[in-house]
Order: structure tokens, then sequence, then C-alpha cells
């Protein structure tokens, strides 16, 4: 049987045999459960612990499940609330809804409905708690594109590109949708390493020596160690792409020398994408290649530095590539 691992639930109802009736289901399965008999009691009981399920009738004295459903949005909107109610009029469901509660249950209540109930909405609030977490992630990615931009380490219409191209390539790949959003911002940090590397390097002009060359392909481990101790799953693919996306399929690429897809699908992705705008686009020390002479250098490499499959879904989607590619051009955002 499943358990929720003391997870703390505030039932709020003025009938004292009904909360006990739901503190014996809840605490059955794993909650830790606290009770109060209206909504200015539960109001109290959220200044204290305000991060838990609420199980809240509708209809109380002192106020009611609605007006306290409308006080738990406005001031702990971190919290679930599911209303457990006699009333069974449809529109009374849906004003609980519309007002922002998880879910509904109709007294009598019967425990497997109950349990289904619970159990979506603490799932619902993971997730939303992840999603939180995770804005500020891509808010990170954000910030660094506009410090990319005034310490000149690599545009930031480039490095939004690289998150343009890698989620269309990831969704051309049949990647899973929440992947292709992930690695959307997450490429955006690609080359957060060259934060570290020395602007007489970053910012020549013309070639690197071989000594330049060693330094500038420290970056990517570089991009790791800034990214190590980030636990926000966006952050730690981030991470991932930084410190891998110059591995080559051939095993003869930086820093690891991974062979074929030894190297995480994100990072061979970037790598891809990264290599296509760098020819693409103009740079300091070069012009941008024709179409043609880039086709036939990612035909050529295709196999030994990069993904041959992911090479084949570039070539063969050439022209969405180039038309994000130009778009950008007059859409500075991401």
């Amino acid at each position: 049987m499943q358990t929720y691992d003391q997870t703390p639930v505030l039932v709020v109802d003025d009938d004292l045999a009904l909360r006990k009736t739901l503190r014996q289901a809840l605490e059955s399965w794993g909650c830790r459960v606290s009770e109060a008999e209206n909504g200015r009691v539960a109001l109290r009981e959220l200044e204290r612990s305000p991060r838990q399920l609420v199980l809240s009738d509708i209809d109380m004295p002192e106020c009611d499940g609605f007006e306290l459903l409308e006080n738990i949005m406005s001031r702990h909107p971190q919290c679930g609330v599911i209303m457990v109610s006699g009333m069974s009029h449809g529109d009374i469901i849906d004003a609980a809804l519309e007002r922002g509660a998880i879910g509904y249950v109709q007294k009598p209540f019967r425990h497997a409905e109950l349990k289904a109930q619970v159990t979506y909405a603490l799932r619902k609030m993971q997730m939303t708690d992840e999603l939180r977490v995770s804005s500020g992630a891509r808010e990170f990615a954000r910030l660094f594109a506009m410090t990319s931009d005034l310490h000149h380490i690599e545009t930031g219409a480039h490095i939004r590109r690289i998150g343009k191209f890698s989620r269309r390539l990831s969704e051309l790949a049949g990647c899973p949708p929440d992947f292709c959003e992930a690695i959307a911002e997450a490429a955006v940090l690609h080359d957060i390493g060259k934060l570290a590397i020395p602007d007489a390097i970053l910012k020549k002009p013309g070639p690197l020596t071989p000594d330049e060359f060693e330094i500038m392909k420290t970056h990517p481990v570089l991009g790791g160690q800034i990214l190590a101790s980030a636990t926000d799953p966006l952050l730690r693919m981030a991470r991932t792409v930084a410190l891998h996306h110059h591995e080559r399929w051939d095993g003869k690429g930086y820093p690891h020398g991974f062979v074929g897809e030894a190297c995480p699908l994100e990072a061979r992705i970037v790598g891809v994408v990264d290599v296509y705008d760098a020819l693409t686009e103009k740079r300091v020390y070069k012009e941008p290649w024709p179409v043609a002479k880039v086709q036939d250098f990612f035909a050529e490499k295709s196999k030994n530095m990069f993904d041959p499959e992911l090479v084949n879904l570039l070539l063969t989607h050439y022209g969405q590539f180039e038309s994000l590619r130009l778009a950008d051009q007059t859409d500075v955002h991401l």
C-alpha cells in the first residue's frame, strides 16, 4: 500500500466525527494530520505550518470553505486544497475548481476515491514545486545570455539560437516534450565556462596559438565546475551540456574522450547545433559559410565527429534550422 511519509495534511470541518474519520484514513496512509473546526482556525494553523495539503468542508461557520480557499490561494499558494462536501451540484464543484481547488470529494466519501484525490493533489503540488525551482534556473540562463552580450563571451544572439536549435533537433529526434523544453534552456549555458577564460584569448580576433587553444579547451571543465553544485534538474542538464558538448562520436573530442552514445544525448545535440551556428554566422575570424559548404561539412563529418542520426536529421530538415536562424535576426527573444 502506498504511504505518504509524514506528509502534513490539515483537515477542516465543523463535524468532529467526520474529521476523525478523515484523520484515521489519512494516518493509515502515512500522513501527519492536524485538524481545524472552521476556516479561521485553519488559517491560523497555516500561518504556523504553511506547506501542507488541506482537505476542507464548504458549509462551515466562521469562514466557510470558499472563503478559506480564497484566502489560501492568496496567502499560501504553495498549499494544495481538496474540497470535501456533501453538496454534489455541478456548479458547486466547478466553482471550487475554478477558485483553485485541486480536487473535490463528495460526502459520504469512498476511501478509494479519497486516496486517489490525495495522491493526485500531492503529485501536482510536487510538480508545482519543481516548476517553481526550474523557473529560477530559466531566469539564471537568461541572465547569462545578457552577461554574454556585455562580456562578449559569445553574443547573446548566438546563445539564444543554440537554445532554439537544440529544442528543434531534440523534437526531430523524438525526445519527450519536457526534455525538449529543458534543453532549450540548458543549452543557453553551454559556454558558461568561458567566463573563466582570459579576455586576451576569448576576444582574440585572429587564430589561437596551440597554447592558447589548450587553454580555450578547458572551458567545458570550467563550466562543469561552475554548475557542479546545482540541484535543479534543468541546471543539472546544463552542467552535462557544458561539460560534454565538445566530445566527438569517434572518441577524439574533449575533455573525456567519450565514444558514441557514451556521451549524453543532450550534449550530442548541442554539439551539432553549436557547430552549425558557428559555421553559418559571421565571426571575427571568419565569414559565414554558404549553405552547400555547411551541408558538405556535416555530411563529411558524420560518423566521426557527430552522431550520424542527429546529422541526418539536421540535413533532412535543414530548411527549418535556416528559418529559425534567419528569424533570430529580427527576434532577440528566446
